[in-house]
């Protein structure tokens, strides 16, 4: 299944008595309207969303959490969302400096954990194991807060520690827990979803 190959990078092919293990390095994108209308939640006078509330909540629900999960970010975007433009502030070039530095750092810090059995030759925080990100990196769930009500499985918890991680390479700085917080930012259909943050 899809759910599978991204976490494990790697496909079963199946046929007859035959069986096959084949790399299979992936990165998936997904885009879905907020509601069958597209304008859940707008604040633009143009853009009114007429859907029923129960509508909008069996739409949402077409996403299951098993696959949620799966996905690193979940990012919410609005026609007026201000923290679209934060490339803006950051500026292009320094981004795309920010995010080779950000690959430097995890090159070498995974330069001595070569796996054989592994489909990557070279790691960054989303490909190590959960035991070789802990050992090099120290993060282990619960080091840092998250609010109380939010209820996430042990994968998404490590993915956010992955994510929080990875800004702080890209400032070349030690996580804290303002990185983590960003990071749970870029969860944001997931969050809203447990917590109720939009209200229907």
């Amino acid at each position: 299944s899809l759910r599978q190959i991204m976490q494990s990078y790697k496909v079963h092919i199946s046929h007859g008595f035959e069986r096959a293990l084949l790399p299979a390095v992936n990165t998936v994108l997904g885009t879905m309207n907020p509601c069958p209308c597209g304008y859940y939640d707008s604040k633009l006078h143009f853009a009114t969303c007429k859907c029923l509330p129960q509508q909008v909540q069996l739409y949402q629900s077409r996403v299951s959490g098993p696959l949620l999960d799966r996905f690193a970010m979940s990012i919410c975007m609005h026609l007026e969302d201000e923290h679209s433009k934060r490339l803006d502030l950051i500026g292009i070039d320094n981004f795309w400096s920010n995010i080779a530095l950000a690959r430097t750092i995890q090159l070498e810090r995974y330069a001595t954990s070569f796996d054989q059995k592994s489909v990557f030759s070279k790691y960054f925080n989303g490909q190590v194991t959960e035991d070789i990100f802990q050992k090099f990196t120290g993060l282990k769930p619960g080091v840092f807060k998250k609010p109380e009500k939010l209820i996430i499985s042990n994968r998404k918890h490590s993915q956010l520690l992955r994510i929080a991680q990875t800004i702080a390479d890209m400032q070349d700085t030690p996580v804290t827990q303002d990185h983590f917080e960003e990071a749970l930012f870029l969860q944001q259909f997931n969050t809203q979803k447990t917590l109720g943050v939009k209200k229907i």
